[in-house]
């Protein structure tokens, strides 16, 4: 068996695992799924390092008195929107994010006295003008009125169907004018064999006259 002391290799892995072995496990807190506590987190953490880091506790407890403070709380708003406009007109001019000290420089200027009356002071104007734009709007608007009864529509009129008129009766079916009826066709055809009979009837006395008394008389 090979000693280790004498593999120099070998030495080196065991002594860089027992290096990289920890000494103790993590605490297993870490890994709860539980909602996070800030109240102890924010009691366990100094006062000094929250008020120098972020201002909140400078800015925000100076601007909120308690819970039913609105108008503390918008103007911890309008604090927010400042800081956060400055944040973006420092980079554009600097072309670079603010350092920690230039944070801290702008939480001290704005947690001046002067500034936070101002602040203050504009809330208080938010909130006056949305009050008197919502009783502005409250008086125009007519009040809802109760909902008329329902009443049930009327029946519908009866439809009179109008009387059938008498129909006339259509006249006979008139014959054209220049075709004669039968029963006159038929007269006029026998007068016409009359007169062609007592026109043949006359030529024939004007001849049989003429013979005997009128061409032949004087031979």
């Amino acid at each position: 068996m090979i000693d280790p002391s004498e593999d120099p290799a070998r030495g080196r892995r065991a002594d860089g695992s027992k290096a990289e072995r920890p000494s103790a496990l993590p605490d297993a807190s870490i890994f709860s799924f539980a909602p996070p506590n800030y109240k102890a987190a924010a009691q366990a953490r100094p006062a000094s390092a929250s008020a120098t880091a972020t201002g909140y506790s400078t800015v925000f407890d100076a601007l909120v008195s308690g819970e039913a403070d609105i108008a503390g709380f918008v103007a911890y708003c309008l604090y927010k929107q400042n800081k956060r406009d400055w944040l973006v007109a420092f980079e554009r001019e600097h072309h670079r994010r603010p350092t920690d000290g230039e944070v801290r420089s702008y939480i001290v200027g704005e947690g001046t006295e002067r500034r936070l009356m101002i602040y203050r002071h504009l809330a208080e104007e938010i909130l006056a003008e949305r009050e008197s734009e919502a009783r502005r709007t409250a008086v125009v608007l007519p009040a809802p009125s109760a909902p008329l009864p329902l009443e049930p529509p009327p029946p519908p009129a009866p439809v009179s169907t109008p009387a059938a008129e008498p129909v006339a009766p259509s006249p006979p079916p008139r014959r054209p004018r220049g075709r004669p009826r039968p029963s006159v066709r038929r007269g006029a055809s026998v007068w016409s064999i009359l007169f062609y009979l007592a026109f043949v009837g006359l030529i024939v006395i004007a001849v049989v006259w003429f013979l005997r008394g009128g061409a032949f008389g004087h031979i």
